[in-house]
C-alpha cells in the first residue's frame, strides 16, 4: 500500500537535535492541537470536511486539498489523527517491555507528539519531553578533565531524585548554577541513566537542550530523604550497583582501616551487622578521612553504592554521595541513644 507523503508531516526518527517540527502536536489550554508553524496559509483543518453537490470542484487540482491526518475512522494510522495519537502515546510502555522480554528491536526516538506532562518525577518515562517539573539542585558533580557535560542531582517535592544533565549550548547556565537553587524545567529529553554511575533513586536522566527550558525559582523548600535500610537488608539485597542510605559506627578494629594511595576505607556496624565503606577518588577519600578523624563515631551515610570485591559486599563512597553528622530520623536517634546508654 503507497502512502502519500505530500501533506502527511515530516518527523524526524531521530529528534536528539531538539528540533522542532512544523507541525507538532501540543497541548493548548487542555485541548490538542496542530501546530501551524510555519504554513503560508490558513491551516486546512479549519476547512470544510467535505465537498458539497453544489461546490464546483473544476479547479480542485489535487486530492492532497483535505485535511490529511484528521480523517475519522480511517484505518489509517497516518491519517486517523486520534489513532497516530493514541499509538504514539503506549509505544514507550511497549518498547520497554520488548525490550525486557531481550528482543532486538533497534531504537528510534519518539516523536515529539507526547501530550503528556510531568510534574514530578514519578510521573517520567523514556523519551518523554513535555515536563512542568521543578526541582532542588542539591549536588553539582565534578566535571570531567574535557569539561562537555555537567550534572546535577536533583530532587522533586516528593523526595525523588534524578540527574540533570548539562552538555553544548548549556553549559554556560550549568556553570552559572549553584547548589541549593531551584529550577523548573518546561521541556528536557528523558533517558534512563547508567546504573552504575548513577546516584539517583529515579534511575532517569533529564537532558537539557535549551536555557530558553530553564526558569530559575525562588526557596521552594523541599528536604532531602533519609530512607535508611540496616546493613543487613543491604546485604541481603545483594543489589550490584543500587544506592542506600544507612547508618553505623565507625569500628575502633586498626584492621578494619585501609589508608592506601588509591583507596581509603573503614568498617561500620549497625544493629544488625557490619559492612566496609570504601573511597577511591581524592575528594571522597578525604571526606572519609575527616568523618574517621572526628570524636564522634556514628554517622548517617547517604547515596552509597553497593559492590562486592571477592565476594566481601562493600558499599562505595563517590561523588555525589553524604556523610552526616545527625538527621532527623527515629531509627537513627534510636541507635545513638542506645550505644550512648551502652558506653
Amino acid at each position: 500500500m503507497e502512502t502519500s507523503h505530500k501533506k502527511t508531516p515530516n518527523f524526524q526518527q531521530d529528534t536528539d537535535d531538539a528540533t522542532e517540527s512544523p507541525f507538532v502536536t501540543k497541548k493548548i489550554e487542555g485541548k490538542e492541537a496542530v501546530s501551524s508553524k510555519g504554513l503560508d496559509r490558513k491551516s486546512d483543518f479549519d476547512s470544510k470536511k467535505a465537498i458539497t453537490p453544489n461546490f464546483d470542484v473544476s479547479n480542485v487540482t489535487s486530492p492532497s486539498k483535505r485535511s490529511s491526518d484528521d480523517i475519522i475512522d480511517s484505518p489509517s494510522i497516518g491519517k486517523n489523527k486520534a489513532m497516530k495519537q493514541e499509538g504514539i502515546k503506549q509505544f514507550a510502555r511497549k518498547l520497554n517491555l520488548l525490550e525486557n522480554q531481550n528482543s532486538p528491536i533497534k531504537k528510534y526516538a519518539t516523536s515529539p507528539l507526547s501530550t503528556k506532562i510531568s510534574t514530578t518525577i514519578a510521573d517520567l518515562s523514556v523519551n518523554q519531553n513535555n515536563l512542568n517539573i521543578t526541582l532542588k539542585l542539591h549536588h553539582k558533580f565534578e566535571q570531567s578533565t574535557r569539561g562537555r557535560v555537567g550534572k546535577f542531582l536533583g530532587y522533586d517535592q516528593c523526595g525523588k531524585s534524578v540527574n540533570v544533565v548539562f552538555y553544548e549550548k548549556t553549559m554556560k547556565l550549568f556553570n552559572e548554577l549553584m547548589e541549593g537553587q531551584y529550577i523548573k524545567i518546561a521541556y528536557g529529553k528523558v533517558k534512563k541513566s547508567k546504573k552504575e554511575y548513577s546516584l539517583a533513586s529515579s534511575g532517569y536522566d533529564i537532558e537539557m537542550t535549551d536555557v530558553d527550558n530553564v526558569t530559575i525559582m525562588e526557596n521552594c523548600n523541599y528536604s532531602i530523604p533519609f530512607e535508611p535500610k540496616t546493613i543487613k537488608e543491604i546485604i541481603a539485597q545483594d543489589d550490584i550497583g543500587g544506592v542506600y542510605d544507612c547508618y553505623g559506627e565507625i569500628s575502633s578494629n586498626p584492621d578494619s582501616v585501609v589508608d592506601e594511595a588509591t583507596r581509603f576505607s573503614f568498617t561500620i556496624e549497625d544493629e544488625t551487622a557490619d559492612i566496609m565503606i570504601i573511597a577511591f577518588d581524592e575528594n571522597s577519600k578525604d571526606t572519609l578521612k575527616a568523618a574517621f578523624g572526628m570524636d564522634q563515631k556514628i554517622f548517617v551515610f547517604q547515596r552509597l553504592k553497593f559492590s562486592t570485591f571477592q565476594d566481601k559486599p562493600q558499599l562505595i563512597y563517590r561523588d555525589g554521595a553524604e556523610v552526616l553528622t545527625h538527621v532527623k530520623h527515629k531509627q537513627f536517634e534510636s541507635f545513638i541513644k542506645k550505644n550512648i546508654t551502652d558506653i
